[in-house]
């Protein structure tokens, strides 16, 4: 098997990759895919393979499969290491591509039958037998297309299916932070061939945490389907140069270069031309799926959707985006878009995302940013999974931290920054955003009664203005007040975190009337 494959062959391998990594997934492929379809010969000798020992109940391991085709064969179609090299491009399901190598494979009888009745055409002297000939021919193709599903396009029309008719299948995660112990996949984050938003205020790292999944992805290193599969990325953004900005974000986070892709259009009429939906998303998902594309970042989502549409109507955007969310089911890849926050829609972060009420519809999950200020006083950042539609709400969040990183370029040093994933946090983007805005009015007297405790208990003349932050919030916890209210009291009261200069000395919180150390 050579690294460069044609579409057909790519459309070969993942049929019989998957049916050989996962025998369930034979039945409803074998329904669609026969091996007469299949032109790749190794790809042929293990289908027939398993349509002998699958329904049979046979074992389909490497080791069974190169026992009955014989040394001799096994060594015809490629060795031993053949299976696994097909199994490379295996597939969770590989539905869409049946139906697309059936499709070649009865565009490719029918181009063959037609050349023949057009020959004959040509040759017979009766043209009238000649025409009835390839009358027939033509009604066998449709006959034989129609036996395998396919049917001409008709006028619009309903269609009732019975639940019975449609097959199950789980939920595939692109990341999934399942720890050791817990029920699998009950931590899937982003699930594939979906859309997810990233979402945050400037300035939070959402474009560095875009490279980061990019070089995770590229690498086989993000926990979930693709770990140990590095796969194709393709990054569209319009805000940041590439060879100044998102190249050394790359090479800073650890990326394989070869399989990041910058998209580019080429449009004869227009010099200018760039990434527009849903102009463009055909030809999108046929280069995602050609170049094994696993994640398409948008940075930012409503950039590339066309300037004619009003990026606040919800059905103007949702007819945008709709095709794009379909068109990555159809050809395997996964879409994040990035988003701004406004300032408006306190904290409900769905609502603070800058576009469309569409979004909300079309998303399938929800990664939020946001920064705060910890015990220390230093800024603390913090992600969290915010909508998750196909999964569980309430995973933990995770803090990080916006690194600095310098990049060796042949024109001198590029200083860039680098996402880095820290531990879980008990403080999430929702916590972060009711703190910076202050509570609702339902809360205000909440609010009062935290900040009249905080004074008080930091007045106490045993305490003289100042407190180690762990020690309040036991007694704010002993007194009923809520860690939001304390740290929006700590915040309407202006008490700072400081450090005091003496020799192992602890942060404490510090009323501001008390004043600095000399």
């Amino acid at each position: 098997m050579t690294d460069t494959i044609d579409a057909r062959t790519g459309l070969e391998l993942a049929v019989v990759g998957t049916a050989l990594l996962n025998p369930d997934q034979y039945k409803p492929l074998a329904e669609v895919v026969s091996a007469d379809m299949l032109s790749h010969f190794p790809a042929r000798a293990v289908w027939e393979q398993l349509e002998k020992r699958i329904p049979e109940g046979l074992p389909v391991d490497y080791a069974s499969l190169g026992a009955a085709l014989g040394a001799a064969e096994t060594g015809r179609i490629g060795g031993p290491g053949v299976f696994a090299r097909i199994g490379e491009h295996g597939l969770p399901v590989a539905d869409w591509q049946a139906d697309k190598l059936r499709e070649m494979a009865l565009r490719e009888h029918a181009r063959v039958e037609l050349v023949r009745a057009l020959e004959r055409l040509n040759d017979d002297e009766d043209v009238h037998a000649a025409i009835e000939a390839a009358n027939q021919r033509t009604a066998r193709l449709v006959e034989r297309a129609a036996a395998s599903g396919v049917v001409p396009p008709q006028s619009r029309r309903i269609v009732l299916t019975p639940a019975s008719a449609l097959r199950a299948r789980p939920v595939h995660w692109l990341w999934d932070t399942t720890p050791d112990g817990a029920p699998p996949t009950s931590h899937g984050r982003i699930p594939l061939y979906s859309l997810a938003l990233a979402a945050g205020g400037p300035g939070l790292g959402k474009s560095q945490w875009a490279v980061w999944m990019a070089a995770r992805i590229t690498t086989g290193t993000l926990p979930g389907q693709l770990q140990g599969k590095p796969r194709a990325v393709i990054y569209a953004a319009t805000e940041d140069s590439w060879t100044r900005t998102i190249l050394p974000r790359l090479i800073a986070s650890g990326a394989d270069l070869d399989l990041v892709f910058r998209i580019d259009v080429q449009d004869d009429g227009k010099a200018s031309a760039r990434l527009t939906l849903p102009v463009d998303t055909g030809r999108l998902g046929e280069a995602a799926e050609a170049h094994g594309v696993a994640l398409l970042v948008a940075d930012p989502l409503l950039s590339l959707i066309d300037s004619s549409i009003n990026d606040y109507r919800a059905a103007e955007v949702r007819e945008a985006l709709e095709p794009l969310v379909a068109a990555a089911e159809r050809h395997g890849f996964t879409i994040v878009g990035l988003a701004h926050f406004t300032k408006a829609g306190g904290s409900d972060v769905l609502s603070r995302v800058a576009g469309s009420g569409a979004f909300g519809q079309l998303i399938r999950s929800l990664v939020a940013f946001a920064q705060q200020e910890d015990d220390q006083g230093d800024a603390e950042f913090v992600m969290s999974l915010e909508k998750n539609n196909l999964g569980r709400l309430g995973l933990p969040s995770y803090s990080y931290t916006i690194q600095p990183f310098t990049v060796a370029t042949e024109e001198g040093p590029a200083y860039v920054s680098r996402f880095v994933l820290g531990g879980e946090s008990s403080t999430s983007v929702r916590d972060a955003l009711r703190a910076a805005d202050g509570p609702p009015n339902a809360d205000r007297a909440e609010l009062s009664e935290a900040a009249a405790w905080l004074r008080d208990y930091l007045e106490d003349p045993q305490r003289g203005g100042e407190a180690p932050p762990k020690e309040i919030e036991q007694a704010a916890r002993a007194a009923g007040i809520t860690p939001t209210a304390l740290r929006s009291a700590k915040a309407r009261l202006k008490v700072s975190s400081v450090k005091p200069k003496i020799l192992n000395a602890s942060w404490v919180w510090r009323l501001p009337e008390v004043g600095t150390e000399p």
